[in-house]
């Protein structure tokens, strides 16, 4: 009986020290600051947490089968409950394998520079790999700076709109046409109203087009107004994104998206995600409801009615995407 005590504090003790160093984890991984985003190596610590589940469960499974269930008089008894312990780990262990592999894959990759900006490769099987260029905001923290064209491009002082028209120059040709030719139906800002193009004025002008749209959404009316709210954070890869609307079933989301062929608007997703019974959801597994063009000169919000990625969107989207 002295040994049988011995080993259930230990278990015991193992058991409360995962708890605790998994929720102080989990803790640090959902309180994220506006802004920023967790370093690479912070999220890597998931992987070790992982493997000693796994580890504990099957000790936990042992000590079971031998101590308490050895303990057992009865043979069908004993075999029956040491055969559903058994399949019971195993299932367990085989789960967190199957979370472990599936985050192996999705998880990024982080160069460090030196200049002291950090690298970010992302990629996924149907995708090439995904550049972008981050701060070290704090050994724990990034916070984004711009996409990136690969690991030499390390500049940090150049800005988002001057790497898309160094990248991407069939679509900026005409950038500053743009400024005194808009599209057909909007009136241009007038000259003296157009702030300098740095990559805080991006920001700015992509966080006004989330507020935009989400006026539009808000004004709609199509759900209880008591439902809608406006949270803005990061997705994963940098992009500016916000909360538009949660209740007990569902949550939508806003997510900038990318450049308009033409240039002249920012292009949005707006996103449903189905809650899971903890409450939590997987913005990986949302569908999309809608696009948005927002017009950066004139702060137009243009539907799309585009629910797929292959969708060619209404003939208004059209004319101001220039797509």
């Amino acid at each position: 009986m002295q040994e049988m005590g011995r080993g259930a504090k230990i278990l015991t003790g193992m058991l409360i020290t995962l708890i605790v160093f998994t929720g102080i984890y989990e803790t640090v991984f959902h309180t994220v600051p506006d802004g920023l985003v967790l370093r690479v190596w912070y999220q890597k610590i998931v992987f070790v947490l992982i493997m000693v589940w796994q580890i504990f469960l099957v000790v936990l499974t042992v000590w079971i089968s031998a101590k308490v269930f050895g303990a057992v008089e009865s043979k069908a008894a004993r075999y029956i409950g040491r055969f559903g312990v058994w399949i019971s780990s195993i299932f367990l262990v085989l789960f967190l394998g199957l979370v472990w592999i599936i985050k192996l894959f999705g998880m990024d990759v982080e160069y460090g520079n030196d200049n002291g900006t950090i690298t970010v490769a992302h990629a996924d099987f149907w995708e090439e790999t995904e550049y972008s260029l981050w701060e070290k905001e704090s050994f724990l923290y990034r916070r984004y700076l711009r996409q990136s064209a690969g690991r030499n491009d390390i500049n940090p002082d150049q800005t988002m709109k001057q790497f898309l028209k160094e990248k991407y120059p069939q679509q900026y040709d005409n950038q500053d046409n743009r400024q005194t030719k808009p599209a057909e139906g909007y009136a241009s800002a007038p000259e003296e109203a157009v702030a300098p193009v740095d990559s805080q004025y991006t920001a700015n002008k992509q966080n006004d087009g989330l507020v935009a749209i989400y006026k539009v959404l808000s004004d709609a009316k199509i759900d209880s107004e008591n439902e809608y709210r406006f949270e803005t954070s990061f997705s994963s890869h940098g992009e500016p994104q916000a909360v538009v609307y949660e209740d007990g079933q569902v949550v939508r989301f806003l997510r900038y998206d990318r450049v308009s062929g033409n240039g002249s608007c920012y292009l949005y997703v707006y996103y449903e995600s189905v809650k899971k019974e903890d409450g939590s959801y997987s913005p990986t597994d949302a569908r999309i409801l809608d696009m948005y063009a927002y017009v950066v000169d004139t702060g137009q919000v243009v539907l799309s009615g585009k629910k797929a990625w292959s969708d060619l969107g209404n003939e208004e989207y059209r004319e101001v995407t220039g797509e």
